[in-house]
Formats: C-alpha cells, sequence, structure tokens
C-alpha cells in the first residue's frame, strides 16, 4: 500500500520545502499532490527537491501552481502525453502489484486564471481530465468548489459544478472527502469549507480517508491509500557505526602473524584471510535501503503540535484573541524546533576551504539530496539505466583506450632521453620505511578488491607492520606482487557536460590499501634517488607533482617570459596542446625503457614493470559490477605513482623542446618581431611536439588546441594548421585556471574571477543564518577569498588599473560586511577590513610581492628574473632596505617579476632575506596582513 496525500501550500513552495519535508517525514508520506506551488517558469527545480523523492512539477510556460512528489521506489511513469501545457495539471500512472496502473490526475482551479473566465479555464481542465480518466483513475486536488455547497442555488459558483456534471457527468465520478478541508478565522468569525477533493470512479480504489493539520496554511492535508508496487532499493555496504580504533588493535592483537611462507602470493592470501575476518567482525557488510526516511518525530514538539491542534479547533468553536497568543506562541517554538534540526544539519555538513562541501552545506539547509550518478544515461544514443549502467561504463572505458591505442602506432625509435643518474639496487623496503608509509595513509573507509579498507591499515600499524615487513621483504626478494593488486575497482567520475552521457566521464581506480603502501615505497625511492643525485627527474619544465611547483609558478613562469618578449617589441604566441586519456594510454614497455635509459636502478624499474603489467579493472555503481577486463596500457589515474611515472615518460621532449607543464598540460612559447615568421616557427614547434607524443603513443586533440597571439597593440590574428586542422590564434586564452588577454591587462581574468567568487558568496549568504560572525569570516576566506586571489600572484600587479583595484576592493568588503550582524553600510572599504582583521587587496599584493622578493633573491626559481632583480637591485654602502628600480621598455613590460618589485622599495629591510622562509613569512604578515 502507498500513502497518497494532497494539500494546498497557500502561496508558494519555496519558503516551505523544509515543511513539506517535515510533512512527508513525520507521517511517512509515499506520493504528495501539492496545489498553489508558485514556481515561476525557469526556476531551478533543483532547490526543491527532496532527499528520497521525485519531484513532478508541472508544464507551464508562466507559473507551475501542481506538482507531486513521488518516494524514490516506487514505479511511476509521467503521462506527458495526456496533459496539456499551462492547465495546472499532472498526470502519472503508479504501477500495482497487480500489474495494473493507478492513474493519479493532480489539479489546482486557479481562481484567478490568466487571460481567462473561470468558467473558460475550468472547462479546458476538465477536457484534460476527461481524456485521461480510466477506470482506476483518483483525480484530486485543490478544486477551489465549496463541496458543502453544491446544491446551494445562492452559491456563486455552483455554476462551475454544472460544468463539471455536463463534462465529466458520464463518468459516474465519486466524490470522497467529507469533512471540511478549509477554515480561516476573519476577525471573530470563523469560516470554512470543503475546498479539496478526491474523485474516484471505484470506490474501493482507495481507503482510510483521513486528515492532518500542518503547522502552515488554511487547508488540511488529506491522506488516503492506494495500492502501488515498490522497487525495492538498497544498497549492501560496511556498517562503520560501532567500529573503533581499540576495537581493532584488540582483535589484531589475538591473531598470530607468523606468516612463514615460500612465495608472495600464499603470504598475502594468508595476511588478507586474517584481515579481512577481522574487518567482517568488526565493520560488518549490511543492507541499507537507499530510500528510507529515518526521521523520527521529537516527542516533545510532537506534543506542542498536537496540542497547537487542539488548541485550532477551541478556537473555532469558541474564537478568542487568548487562544490566538497560545497558538501563536507554539507556533513560534514549533519552528524554532525545526530550525535548530536544520542548523545542526548544516553545520555538520561544511569545513572552512572545502567548496564542494560548501555547496553540500547548501543543499542541504535547502533539503537537496546529493548529487549521484543519474539513474537514467545514455551510451552511443542508446538509453542505460539501472544494472546496465556498470557495464556500459566498463565498455566505453575500455573501447576508448582501444581507440586511441589502435589509431597510434609507437615508436621505440622515438628519442627517449639520456641518463641523469647513476644508482645500484637497495632493499629500501625497510621497516621504518614501511611504518612511515603506512601512517601516511589517509584513513579512508574506501577499500579495493582486498576488502580491507584504507582506515584499517592506518589504524592498525602497531600490529599489522611486522607481517608486511615480510611480506615487503619477500615481494622485493621475489620480485613479484599479489594478484588482487592488479585489480582496480573503477568509479566514474564527472569531467563535465551532461550527466547524463557516459561520454562525459572518466575512470578514477580505487585500489587495494595495502598496495598503496607499495607504491609509497616507490615514490619515496625516487625521491630519495633525486636528492642523492641532484637532480630533477621530471625536468624542470614540469611544474605538476612536485614540493613548492604548481599552476602558480607554471603561470608566473609563463607571464614573466610573455611580458619580456612584448617588452621588446615581439609579437609572442602561446599554444596549449590537448591530450586525450593521456594518463589511460601510456605505452608501459616505453615507459619501462625510459625509466631505465634516465638510470633508475634495476630492482625499482621492475617492481614498477610488475606493477603496471597486465591489469585488470571493473566498474562498480551502487553495488553493481561490470565485468572483469584486462589492459595492458596506462599509469592508473587514481593511483599514488600514477602523476610521477606519468611525468618521467613525458620527461625527455624536455631536452629536445621548451616548454611549461603541469600534469598532461602543455604551454610552448614563440616570440618573433616578424608576425609571419612567427607563425612558421609556432606550425614548426607544435609539429615537432605533435610528432614526438604521437609517436610516443599519444594522441593529441588538435581542434582542441588553444592558440593566443600576444601584442602590446591592437593586431591581427595568426592561423596555423596543426595535422588537417586550421587553428586562429584568440585574444584570450584560459591557462591553468588564469585567462591570460592579448595585452595582459587581466581585466578577463579579474572579472571571472570575481563572478566565480559571487557564486560562493551567495552559497554562503544561503546558510549564514546557522553560523555566528567569526565562523562566517572564516568561511568567507576560505572560500570566497581563496577563489577570487587564486594564482593572485600572476595578474594582481600594483600597475593594474584602478578601475579593477576598485572592484576588488569593493567586492572583498562587501564580502565581509555579509558577515556583519549590524547596519555597517556607512562604513568604509578600509576601515570595514580593519576591523574584521582582514587584509585588503592592496595590502595582500604587497605580502605576495614580498614573498615573491625572497624567492627571487635567493634564487630559488627563475634564473632569469633573478638576473635582472641584480640589475634592478640598488644598494649603497649605508643602505638597510630594499630598493628597486623598473627596467620596462613599455607598460606590458611590468609583468615581468624583477619589474614588480618597486612596490616593496623601503618596505623590507634586507637582513630579512638572509632569513629562513618560514621567519621571513612571518615578519612579512605581521607587517603587511
Amino acid at each position: 500500500m502507498h500513502k497518497l496525500a494532497t494539500l494546498n501550500l497557500c502561496l508558494g513552495l519555496k519558503n516551505k520545502k523544509h515543511l513539506v519535508k517535515s510533512l512527508l517525514e513525520e507521517n511517512k508520506i509515499d506520493i504528495l499532490c501539492l496545489q498553489e506551488v508558485e514556481i515561476e517558469n525557469g526556476f531551478d527545480l533543483k532547490q526543491l527537491e527532496i532527499t528520497g523523492y521525485c519531484l513532478e512539477m508541472e508544464t507551464n510556460s508562466i507559473k507551475s501552481r501542481s506538482c507531486i512528489y513521488i518516494k524514490n521506489g516506487i514505479r511511476y511513469r509521467r503521462r506527458l502525453d495526456l496533459e496539456v501545457e499551462n492547465k495546472h495539471l499532472v498526470v502519472v500512472d503508479i504501477q500495482s502489484v497487480e500489474n495494473k496502473k493507478t492513474r493519479i490526475i493532480n489539479i489546482y482551479r486557479s481562481f484567478n486564471p490568466i487571460g481567462q473566465s473561470q468558467r473558460e479555464c475550468f472547462g479546458d481542465q476538465l477536457n484534460v481530465i476527461k481524456n485521461a480518466i480510466n477506470v482506476n483513475t483518483i483525480c484530486l486536488g485543490d478544486f477551489n468548489l465549496d463541496y458543502k455547497r453544491k446544491f446551494d442555488s445562492q452559491y456563486a459558483h455552483s455554476a462551475l459544478f454544472d460544468l463539471f456534471e455536463e463534462k465529466l457527468g458520464n463518468e459516474e465520478l465519486v466524490q470522497l472527502v467529507d469533512f471540511e478541508t478549509w477554515s480561516r478565522c476573519v476577525g471573530l468569525d470563523w469560516r470554512s469549507s470543503i475546498l479539496d477533493h478526491i474523485y474516484v470512479k471505484e470506490a474501493t480504489l482507495v481507503s482510510e480517508i483521513d486528515q492532518i493539520k500542518p503547522c502552515f496554511g488554511d487547508h488540511v492535508m488529506i491522506t488516503t491509500s492506494i495500492k502501488g508496487s515498490t522497487q525495492v532499493q538498497s544498497v549492501w555496504k560496511r556498517d562503520w557505526r560501532f567500529y573503533t580504533k581499540e576495537n581493532l588493535c584488540r582483535e589484531l592483537k589475538k591473531i598470530d602473524w607468523q606468516l612463514e611462507f615460500d612465495n608472495v602470493q600464499d603470504m598475502w592470501n594468508n595476511f588478507e584471510l586474517k584481515v579481512v575476518k577481522v574487518v567482517d567482525k568488526l565493520v560488518p557488510i549490511s543492507e541499507f535501503k537507499c530510500n528510507t526516511i529515518k526521521s523520527k518525530p521529537n516527542p516533545i514538539i510532537k506534543s506542542k503540535i498536537n496540542l497547537r491542534n487542539r488548541l485550532l479547533k477551541n478556537l473555532k468553536r469558541s474564537p478568542s484573541n487568548e487562544l490566538k497568543k497560545r497558538i501563536n506562541n507554539l507556533n513560534a517554538e514549533i519552528r524554532s524546533h525545526f530550525f535548530a534540526l536544520k542548523k545542526k544539519a548544516v553545520r555538520r555538513s561544511i569545513v572552512p576551504g572545502n567548496s564542494k562541501l560548501l555547496w553540500q552545506a547548501v543543499n542541504t539547509a535547502k533539503d537537496i539530496g546529493s548529487s549521484t550518478l543519474p539513474d537514467n544515461l545514455t551510451f552511443g544514443n542508446v538509453c542505460v539505466n539501472g544494472m546496465d549502467r556498470a557495464e556500459c561504463f566498463s565498455k566505453f572505458f575500455v573501447s576508448k583506450v582501444k581507440d586511441i591505442t589502435d589509431a597510434t602506432i609507437v615508436d621505440h625509435n622515438v628519442y627517449n632521453g639520456v641518463r641523469k643518474i647513476t644508482a645500484n639496487n637497495f632493499m629500501f623496503m625497510s621497516e621504518s620505511n614501511v611504518e612511515s608509509c603506512m601512517k601516511s595513509i589517509k584513513q579512508k573507509n574506501c577499500e579495493g578488491y582486498d576488502r580491507i579498507p584504507q582506515r584499517i591499515i592506518a589504524d592498525g600499524t602497531e600490529h599489522l607492520l611486522m607481517p608486511l615487513k615480510k611480506l615487503f621483504e619477500q615481494i622485493y626478494n621475489q620480485m613479484a606482487i599479489p594478484e588482487q593488486w592488479r585489480f582496480s575497482k573503477v568509479i566514474p567520475v564527472h569531467k563535465k557536460g551532461s550527466k547524463h552521457m557516459i561520454e562525459n566521464y572518466r575512470p578514477v581506480s580505487n585500489l587495494c590499501g595495502v598496495s598503496k603502501v607499495f607504491e609509497r615505497l616507490i615514490l619515496n625511492r625516487i625521491g630519495q634517488l633525486e636528492i642523492l643525485n641532484k637532480v630533477d627527474l621530471t625536468g624542470k619544465q614540469q611544474h605538476g607533482f612536485k614540493k613548492a611547483k604548481g599552476t602558480c609558478t607554471a603561470g608566473l613562469l609563463l607571464q614573466s617570459l610573455i611580458a619580456r618578449g612584448l617588452d621588446e617589441g615581439n609579437y609572442v604566441a602561446m599554444a596549449s596542446l590537448d591530450l586525450s586519456a593521456a594518463f589511460d594510454v601510456v605505452d608501459v614497455p616505453l615507459l619501462i625503457k625510459r625509466l631505465t635509459i634516465m638510470g633508475l636502478p634495476d630492482d625499482l624499474v621492475e617492481l614498477i614493470r610488475i606493477w603496471l603489467t597486465e591489469r585488470y579493472f571493473y566498474v562498480e555503481i551502487d553495488g553493481v559490477t561490470s565485468t572483469t577486463r584486462v589492459t595492458w596500457f596506462g599509469i592508473i589515474q587514481g593511483s599514488i605513482l600514477g602523476p610521477i611515472l606519468y611525468a618521467l615518460f613525458i620527461s625527455p621532449l624536455f631536452d629536445i623542446e621548451t616548454l611549461t607543464c603541469y600534469a598532461d598540460d602543455k604551454c610552448g612559447l614563440e616570440w618573433d618581431k616578424d608576425k609571419e615568421v612567427l607563425a612558421v616557427k609556432v606550425h614548426q614547434k607544435l609539429k615537432r611536439v605533435t610528432t614526438w607524443l604521437t609517436q610516443s603513443g599519444l594522441k593529441v586533440n588538435e581542434a582542441k588546441t588553444d592558440l593566443c597571439l600576444f601584442y602590446y597593440k591592437d593586431t591581427a590574428p595568426i592561423t596555423i594548421t596543426i595535422g588537417n586542422v586550421l587553428i586562429t590564434s584568440k585574444k584570450v586564452i584560459n591557462v591553468l585556471g588564469v585567462l591570460f588577454d592579448q595585452k595582459l591587462q587581466w581585466s578577463n581574468h579579474i572579472s571571472n574571477c570575481l563572478l566565480k567568487a559571487n557564486k560562493a558568496l551567495s552559497a554562503l549568504r544561503l546558510i549564514r543564518r546557522f553560523f555566528t560572525t567569526n565562523e562566517l569570516l572564516q568561511f568567507v576566506t576560505s572560500n570566497v577569498f581563496s577563489i577570487l586571489y587564486y594564482n593572485s600572484e600572476i595578474w594582481h600587479l600594483p600597475d593594474l588599473k584602478q578601475i579593477l583595484k576598485q572592484k576588488l576592493l569593493s567586492f572583498s568588503a562587501n564580502a565581509i560586511k555579509m558577515c556583519m550582524k549590524f547596519d555597517c553600510r556607512r562604513i568604509s572599504f578600509v576601515n570595514i577590513h580593519a576591523m574584521n582583521k582582514r587584509a585588503t587587496p592592496e595590502k595582500y599584493l604587497i605580502y605576495k610581492h614580498a614573498l615573491m622578493l625572497f624567492k627571487l633573491y635567493n634564487s630559488i626559481d627563475y634564473s632569469v628574473e633573478w638576473s635582472a632583480l641584480n640589475v634592478n637591485q640598488i644598494l649603497t654602502t649605508r643602505q638597510t632596505l630594499f630598493i628597486s628600480s623598473k627596467s620596462n621598455k613599455k607598460k606590458v613590460g611590468l609583468n615581468a617579476m624583477a619589474n614588480r618589485l618597486y612596490i616593496l622599495n623601503g618596505k623590507i629591510p634586507l637582513d630579512w632575506l638572509n632569513l629562513t622562509i618560514d621567519s621571513y613569512k612571518v615578519k612579512c604578515k605581521n607587517e603587511f596582513l
């Protein structure tokens, strides 16, 4: 049986959604038909979603006034073919247990229809009902007709009852509601009517008609029951509710960890069996109903709701101002209770600095369910749903890699690099190294093919260290890994575009927890070899996956090179290459060859080879798994070793071409005083790069290659050809999240930053009532300013146009004002920053340039700018403060780092520059922030 209800919301759903959610949970409603929801066309319906329910809104080009919430798991079909737009009707078919369908028609008869008389509008609605009605139809909703006065000749709307009989009289419908559904106290006069109706052809179709008085509005909620079929949705997963680290250690202590076996596989099988037995005991796999609403009403607040309802009945019998006051006080207490529950839920769902959790908190405040993989997907124009999704994702990931690898021919004679280090084999899997790697594993509940969650490894280090030390010694001696480690559980992760298209997802692997310790050991060994040999194996041009390197350092390098080229009167062209599935199509034998050439020791190379060779994967979605498939390509997205292995694979390219890279993003620069010559240079450079990449088995997506022509004046674009694709230069190019414009003036990027930051600020406004001023300031700093000042070292310049500086200052101040609980409109922008101990954009600019000076002064990065700084800096025998001049010829030359540092003149004592970086930062923060 399904519990069906109908309710007139009275003036809208947007502000009463949390009350509707409470009604659904407290009364265990399966299907709720709502009227007078007042949703304008174009409104984001996601904001009206309620966790555990599907929303079906009427089709209306102006304003929707009726909708239905249907609990997840109920089998139904929306009948858009039977509806007519703008008629305030929703028609759905509910699947019954006898494989029959119960048709529900939800109607709202507008009291003031637009462009029609009441009779014309109601007549159109009745025509729709007449065409949709069948023997198993339930027609319900707010008819705005008092059924008590149906036969009253003095009733103003009696003619509409006659119209109802004229249109639907032959259907022999029975109206089942016989109690008052609307009531209101006007002055001391109590008025009531039967405005909400339920019509059926067969009275046995429904049962147990009752009423519930909600804590809002003039209408009661009418409930009834219908027969229906529920598709039980559940998922099996581990139950962590009773897990503790202490219990884990107690159970692990009982086990005999003497693993005396001759080979790696037997040793691992025994270890896995013992650990999984403990895991299954402490964290059993249990069935969780996906769509069960578990909220239980608070007994105290429930009693207050019941008392309020009794007082309402008393008010109906004998109206008085005293009763009204008591009812108003109870309503305030009830609202306060539900606000406290919402506040607790919102505060629990957010932490500073995580933008995803910010939007999760917003969704919690709006009662919107978390974003999951859609039930209905498309793959090659074919609809995919339910248990077929995992298999289709698996086929897509395989076919994508196969299409690329079949289209490229790896040339093993391509340039593969030179020797960079000399190292001998060394048993690096010592007890201390294993222990440090185990403790570095993130404490997450996810698990791989071995069914051992990562948290177990980290929490159980004390007892698992010795058996794992023996295991890793065996792995090193036999140069073999357990077969279970070759299996990856792949989770589809959305990239961009429609979430309903399988093509818009990429695979991320969930690996065995202990295998991540193995990966970390290898990664640390590579890092140690770099330190011992004083070499950067991935190349200085690679800015990804390195300490003190990132998108900012890559962007600064490109910016300074462009600025110095433009300052000399050159045209500068920058091209950004796009690779298709770069990590997934890396040729493993070629990677091993390059690792050997660069000098990695044989033991390390062999361990990497066995790790990557003949791997298997399967896709898992909501507990449903696909067929297991084998793959011989790729370096595993989501693994610890994947990023460094890709960077090592690409590193030989930097010996033959000058590029600036971050992960698989590659940017190349060329400059010349002649635009035509420059176009030829760019074409030749890209041809060399794409040829090397193609011969290495990677696929360059020529159609997505971006090209930008920089010049200090307006200039016409250039055009080059890559393969068979014609590429025309743009005026703006996105480089690692920063918009570089043609003249390096940065107005495009700042506008984009303000737009993104404003979205985050709007999200904070939606939840500000749940937090204190200090908490909101923390969220603004971590969630808004982090977006506003993303890579600000690149674009936040001393000579930025004044209007752009003013925009930054005003936005920053308004973001802080949002946190204030009092009217602060008359406080100046600068003072609002000072009051809340937040740096103004100007102070933040000085602080960032102070850090830049330290790096240049100590020659940490950017050798060209270090030389320029030595030329610009003014030194005398008695000088104690930093003084620098500008050496630019054109204004665009101020983008170069050394030319910007004049903003620090007289502000930095020279002896500060001899401190450690941490001490220097503290002094700069105290001085400038």
